[in-house]
């Protein structure tokens, strides 16, 4: 099911990109933007307030006991923005979708276990300042800024035989608000507004919520010592975009 949701909406979006080409080229003077991304997201937890289980023995503890968290895997993820720009300021939304593979990771020791595949999707807010531009009449060249997004988990796969051996119940739904830095470079391809930008984006400490809460079964050997599953991303991208005031360019 969301495997056709996301190729409707890639469709739909590559759609409303060919548009704002086509728009583009009958020397549009409205100050708009779309891009589309292929990101690079790399994950991670906060080590202070990361939720963690407990159970078993390990004398290398303090408490003689095995610590387990929330481990993140790499994946990559398209996203598409929208946005408006004046004089050297812009606005701009962001959405992208992607699948979390996190693992039940053990503290002090590399061992590791298959825990939830997550659906996802990012949603982000920005407030862009350009700082260098290779055109002054067009939002291009190095950019930066800050977000604040929202993290919304739509669907959890737990693994059967690690729920099973640590006495897992579920996973309650919760979504993560969170903010960051911004970085991009873009470069005009085209008098018609084609143009290619690349860039980084950061999530900094402060998140409010979790992007999910771990439940325990009453029988379980582990016990919770914090349930809320936190989650900070280093995000590269590439991409393309069109901007649609292609007259002003051309002169």
């Amino acid at each position: 099911m969301i495997k056709n949701i996301i190729v409707v909406v890639s469709i739909v979006l590559f759609s409303i990109l060919s548009e704002g080409y086509a728009t583009a080229q009958q020397n549009s003077r409205r100050p708009f933007f779309y891009e589309l991304h292929v990101a690079l997201q790399s994950s991670f937890g906060p080590s202070e307030s990361q939720a963690e289980i407990a159970g078993g023995t390990d004398t290398m503890y303090y408490d003689n006991k095995k610590h387990y968290s929330p481990g993140f895997r790499s994946c990559t993820l398209p996203e598409f923005v929208a946005g408006y720009y004046k004089d050297n300021f812009k606005f701009q939304g962001t959405l992208g979708y992607f699948v979390q593979d996190i693992g039940l990771v053990q503290d002090l020791s590399t061992n590791e276990y298959p825990f939830i595949l997550a659906d996802m999707f990012s949603v982000k807010v920005s407030a862009l300042l350009r700082l260098a531009k290779s055109d002054k009449r067009a939002p291009f060249g190095l950019t930066t800024g800050v977000f604040i997004g929202c993290l919304i988990p739509v669907s959890y796969d737990m693994n059967d035989q690690t729920k099973a051996d640590f006495g897992f119940d579920s996973i309650q739904p919760a979504v993560q608000l969170n903010w960051g830095v911004y970085y991009s470079y873009s470069i005009l391809l085209s008098k018609k507004g084609l143009y290619a930008i690349a860039g980084a984006t950061m999530t900094m400490p402060g998140t409010i919520g979790c992007i999910g809460k771990i439940q325990m079964q009453p029988d379980s050997p582990y016990s919770t010592i914090r349930d809320n599953i936190k989650m900070y991303s280093l995000e590269g991208f590439i991409g393309i975009g069109i901007h649609l005031k292609s007259r002003t360019i051309a002169e």
